[in-house]
């Protein structure tokens, strides 16, 4: 359980496993983020939709609305400076995590980052069993 990193202070605490955990501040001190919104990160559950555990449920996942003020649901699409902020922090973490950064739809609109630092060996099997 994380409450906050030395250069970054978090909306709330996450819980995270360890790789995320060691490798989150090194993506937040990469992209210069000094505050961070999000919705939660360890959630017990399956992917919506399927039977497959959820990289949230291995604690492997943070869902982010938004890094030192611009939000992902309103400022994404502007041209504007917190737009090019949040496309070039998404582009960032594939130099830090084996994962993607990638905004998510709920009810047709794109609102958080989600910040996963990989598939884990138990959701491979899964999806090589299906």
């Amino acid at each position: 359980r994380i409450e906050n990193y030395p250069t970054t202070k978090l909306s709330g605490p996450v819980t995270l496993n360890c790789t995320t955990a060691l490798n989150l501040p090194n993506w937040l001190d990469e992209i210069g983020a000094n505050e961070v919104e999000h919705f939660g990160s360890y959630n017990c559950r399956t992917i919506r939709g399927s039977s497959i555990m959820s990289q949230h449920s291995y604690g492997s996942a943070i869902d982010i609305a938004s890094i030192n003020g611009a939000s992902v649901l309103f400022d994404w699409a502007n041209t504007a400076e917190k737009s090019e902020f949040l496309k070039n922090a998404g582009k960032q973490p594939a130099t830090i995590f084996q994962m993607s950064l990638r905004r998510i739809t709920i009810r047709r609109i794109k609102i958080t980052f989600i910040l996963m630092t990989g598939i884990s060996q138990h959701v491979k099997n899964q999806l090589i069993l299906k």
